[in-house]
C-alpha cells in the first residue's frame, strides 16, 4: 500500500513538472529571425499624466512647537542631583502628587526611579518647554521663573501623545 501511494506521489510530481516546463519552452517557432516590429503582447494605452497637485504649506512646512504661554517661562535642566527641596520622584509611571505650590524663581526636580528602565517623556499642556524626556535614575530641574499655572503630562510616546495610563498622570504647577 505504501509503495503505491510513493508511486503514485512519484508519476504526479513529475507530471506537474512536464506541465509546468511545457509553458516556458513556446511553441514551434523554427524562425531563428525574431520580428522586432510585432509585440508579443499588445500594448496597452499609456496613462495619462496627472497635472501636479500645488504643495500645501502643511506637506512642506514642520509646524511650529507652541510657545510659551504669555508671561510663562520654564527653564529645565537635565542632569545633576536632586538636592532641592521640592523634589518628585516618579515611580509606578505617575507623579507623586497631581498639584505642587512654589514661588516665582523657584525650582522643582523630577526624578525616574521606575524599578525598571523606562524612558519618561514629560510635556507642557502650555508649551512652557520642549518635551524631554528622563531614563532610570536621571534628574530634571524645571525653574519657573513667571507666575501661572503649569501642568506637565507624563507620556510614554512624545509622537504620539500615548500615556502609561488612562486618564494620563499630570502635575499641576501653582506659581505664585
Amino acid at each position: 500500500m505504501k509503495s503505491k501511494i510513493l508511486t503514485l506521489l512519484v508519476v504526479l510530481l513529475m507530471l506537474a513538472s512536464v506541465v509546468a516546463l511545457s509553458g516556458c519552452l513556446g511553441g514551434n517557432n523554427t524562425d531563428d529571425t525574431t520580428n522586432e516590429t510585432t509585440p508579443e503582447q499588445p500594448e496597452l494605452p499609456e496613462e495619462p499624466e496627472l497635472p501636479e497637485e500645488p504643495e500645501t504649506p502643511e506637506e512642506t512646512e514642520t509646524p511650529e512647537q507652541p510657545g510659551p504661554a504669555t508671561g510663562n517661562s520654564v527653564t529645565v535642566t537635565i542632569g545633576g542631583s536632586g538636592s532641592t527641596p521640592n523634589m518628585l520622584q516618579i515611580r509606578d509611571q505617575r507623579f507623586p502628587t497631581t498639584t505642587i505650590s512654589i514661588s516665582k524663581g523657584e525650582t522643582i526636580t523630577l526624578r525616574n526611579s521606575e524599578n525598571t528602565n523606562y524612558r519618561h517623556w514629560f510635556r507642557s499642556q502650555e508649551g512652557a518647554f520642549e518635551d524631554f524626556n528622563l531614563t532610570r535614575n536621571v534628574f530634571a530641574t524645571l525653574t519657573f521663573e513667571e507666575a501661572g499655572t503649569y501642568k506637565i503630562t507624563l507620556l510614554r510616546n512624545p509622537e504620539t501623545g500615548e500615556a502609561w495610563r488612562e486618564p494620563p498622570s499630570v502635575l499641576t504647577v501653582v506659581v505664585t
